[in-house]
């Protein structure tokens, strides 16, 4: 595994890079040079379990990185990308992904799903917040929004417990801000019911008299500003869930949970 600033294991990098897996693994021994390695000197090249670098510095340095030497905005929207592909994928993807040559083998440390659930985790903690880095003047927010155009959200349900309140709340409002003209993701963030989904409805009746609708229009990311239980409503369709935010936590509830609410 290698590990970055946010940690990146080599499976990851294969899709930030969009090379095939192998050749990062191929790659690793060459990285050596910008890398520190772990403490033990009697631990083997091939062997090796952790570096510790910044890989965003190495990237975005042309006398680093070479071929792969990426601007910033690249590695930010494909970083985005890859974590949104990560918290999309399921743990058969990342165990066909892992592979079965030799090579992995000696280089997989860990089992897959370990893999997995490491890379949702950082994914969870840290995409939010690179999402909204995207979101200036120069850089449309609104092509980092695509990616969630068919995510299935309910997906994090397991994980909310890892997603930073702040960032989170800021990532919404920005989601707001950049879709909310837009024909093909209107509605993805919203607070009151669409016409078309009666999952909407069940949902906001249950958040009566326990929560208050988040205003999306202004900068309620500070704790301190949330004040009581906040909740939107986030996706498409009955792939909508509910998001109800405290100082403390982010909690999601899908249609499965509405009775539990």
């Amino acid at each position: 595994m290698l590990t970055v600033c946010p940690p990146l294991p080599p499976l990851h990098l294969a899709c930030l890079l969009d090379v095939d897996t192998l050749s990062i693994l191929d790659a690793l021994i060459s990285l050596h040079s910008v890398v520190a390695v772990p403490s033990s000197s009697k631990v083997g090249e091939i062997t090796l379990h952790y570096y510790h670098a910044s890989f965003a510095d190495f990237l975005i340095n042309p006398s680093h990185a070479g071929s792969y030497h990426q601007s910033p905005t690249v590695y930010r929207n494909r970083l985005a990308a890859s974590f949104v592909r990560i918290l999309s994928d399921g743990p058969e993807r990342m165990r066909s992904v892992q592979g079965s040559t030799q090579r992995q083998r000696e280089l997989s440390i860990e089992p897959p799903l370990s893999v997995f659930m490491q890379l949702v985790h950082v994914a969870c903690r840290h995409l939010w917040q690179i999402c909204t880095q995207i979101a200036n003047p120069e850089t449309p927010f609104l092509g980092c929004a695509r990616g969630f155009e068919h995510f299935m959200f309910a997906t994090l349900r397991t994980h909310s417990g890892l997603m930073p309140t702040e960032s989170f709340l800021v990532f919404l409002r920005c989601l707001y801000q950049s879709t909310r003209n837009n024909d093909e993701l209107k509605d993805l963030v919203r607070t009151t019911a669409s016409s078309n989904i009666g999952l909407d409805s069940q949902f906001i009746i249950a958040c009566e008299g326990i929560s208050k609708p988040l205003d999306l229009n202004q900068d309620e990311s500070s704790k301190d500003n949330i004040g009581g239980p906040r909740y939107a409503l986030l996706g498409h369709d009955m792939d909508t869930v509910l998001i109800l935010a405290v100082p403390e936590a982010v909690m999601i509830f899908s249609s499965e949970d509405i009775d539990n609410i």
